[in-house]
């Protein structure tokens, strides 16, 4: 399967519009192929729909965000959501960095939609696998499983556990799937022989550490001045071959690769 990641959206509606013109002519590079090769093609978000430097008070942009995500999850009828700490913050009443008392309603009302829009069908959730790809907000560690699971068995068990029975006192802590910043660091991801594809951390290019198994995306982030910290790319992910390349950018139809060569 060929998964768009949508990385951390912070109040940039026009993320999902950019995400379903590439998701077009994703599919459209597919059409093209043999059936027998042919892919299919969907999209993950890595959450994190909320807040944004200066922006607590700008009621209108909470909304059209929300809006803008509502929309795109009832078009893509597969597209998965990966709940973020800036979007579960509210439901669980949690102050942050970001934190918006003045969203607070709206954002609540907005995020029960999306969640009763995406819940039945178990398109939202702390962490999605697809083949042996797992996507998280911040990433599932080692540490973490050996902690709060050590004898919750194989890898779907661990993540039933995480995603319908955990909650604020199991998730809302550093080492936590929404809260790991594993960038740069000697951290064991869980399980081994899985690639992980997370945000949570602002990075300024798409960042692959082979020895990790992790590919980190929170690459749309900004600087208090509300310039881009990161190259704001998206990429598109080869579940089958545990391989990425970014999504847009000219280049010929090809195979993802660990590269990040270009495939539109």
């Amino acid at each position: 399967m060929l998964v768009l990641v949508i990385p951390d959206v912070h109040l940039k509606p026009d993320m999902f519009r950019q995400a379903e013109d590439l998701l077009g002519e994703l599919r459209r590079l597919e059409e093209d192929r043999p059936p027998e090769v042919r892919r299919k093609v969907t999209a993950v978000s890595l959450g994190d729909l909320a807040d944004d430097w200066e922006q607590g008070r700008n009621l209108r942009l909470y909304e059209k965000t929300y809006d803008a995500a509502i929309l795109f999850f009832r078009r893509e009828k597969e597209a998965l959501f990966c709940i973020g700490n800036h979007d579960i913050s509210y439901v669980w009443g949690k102050m942050e960095s970001g934190y918006s008392t003045a969203a607070e309603p709206l954002v609540n009302e907005k995020m029960n939609t999306l969640t009763a829009l995406l819940e039945p069908e178990g398109r939202c959730a702390f962490i999605h696998r697809i083949d042996r790809v797992l996507f998280s907000h911040g990433g599932l560690t080692s540490a973490y499983v050996q902690r709060y699971l050590p004898g919750a068995g194989d890898i779907d068990g661990v993540l039933w556990q995480i995603n319908h029975v955990f909650g604020a006192d199991r998730l809302w802590h550093d080492s936590s799937p929404l809260w790991a910043r594993v960038q740069g660091r000697a951290v064991s991801m869980y399980p081994r022989g899985y690639l992980q594809v997370v945000g949570h951390t602002p990075m300024e290019r798409a960042y692959y550490d082979a020895g990790q198994g992790t590919l980190s995306l929170d690459t749309f982030s900004t600087w208090p001045s509300g310039l881009p910290f990161g190259e704001g790319r998206f990429v598109v992910v080869d579940t089958e071959r545990q391989a990425w390349s970014y999504a847009q950018g000219g280049a010929a139809a090809g195979t993802p690769g660990q590269n990040g060569e270009e495939i539109l």
